[in-house]
């Protein structure tokens, strides 16, 4: 007769409590968000075009940032003649980058580096389907390259809203900075069915960057 053998319960249990095996590419993912690349507190001034792509790869819009800080930048939709400034919680508006701001009120964050920080861990950890895809060419200079999937979770105190997609994203090998950003699948709380849009965000880096004195209110 076969012989069975009895496995005992706990035995069982310490089994099914192992942690699972750590990917090595997801915790080198993870660790751009940990002062990297990812991580945009540490780029300094930097200056970010987000263009926006049909499913049949028409453009739709051109989003340009000019950034001295996460939290102070002006913004535009490119030929729209409105452009914005945030410092901290305050917001202008503008016909132009030079100005002359018009005062636009607070946003609703009590904490605007909070809000920031909190997306950066929250992305950080939600990284899956993380794929290394080693070195590659980008606008003749070598890049690591990486896809992944992440997303920020809902938090009350900042309205419950969360966002995320799939990403390539490809870093530059020789500043170890972010040079382009591609999203796809995008989705949010304002709008949960993933696009069907691509995202490419093209960034370059100016420590000569400062924003205008501090307008009116």
């Amino acid at each position: 007769m076969p012989r069975f053998h009895r496995i005992p319960l706990v035995a069982v249990l310490a089994l099914a409590a192992l942690p699972a095996a750590a990917d090595p590419c997801q915790e080198e993912i993870q660790a751009l968000y940990d002062g990297g690349p990812m991580d945009y507190y540490t780029w300094g001034p930097y200056k970010t075009a987000t263009a926006y792509f049909a499913q049949d790869g028409s453009l739709k819009m051109v989003l340009d940032i000019i950034a001295e800080t996460p939290t102070h930048m002006i913004s535009t939709t490119r030929d729209s003649g409105q452009w914005y400034l945030v410092e901290g919680l305050e917001t202008w508006t503008a016909p132009a980058a030079e100005g002359p701001w018009t005062y636009a009120g607070k946003m609703q964050h009590a904490d605007a580096d909070g809000f920031n920080r909190q997306m950066l861990a929250d992305q950080r950890k939600n990284v899956t389907e993380a794929e290394c895809l080693g070195v590659v060419e980008l606008a003749g200079r070598p890049a690591q390259s990486y896809r992944f999937i992440t997303k920020t979770d809902p938090h009350e105190e900042w309205g419950s809203g969360w966002f995320g997609g799939r990403y390539a994203i490809w870093v530059d090998q020789e500043t170890r900075r972010i040079a382009r950003m591609e999203t796809h699948e995008f989705a949010a709380h304002y709008a949960p069915t993933p696009s069907t849009d691509i995202i490419v965000n093209e960034y370059t880096y100016d420590p000569t960057i400062a924003m205008p004195p501090t307008p009116p209110k």
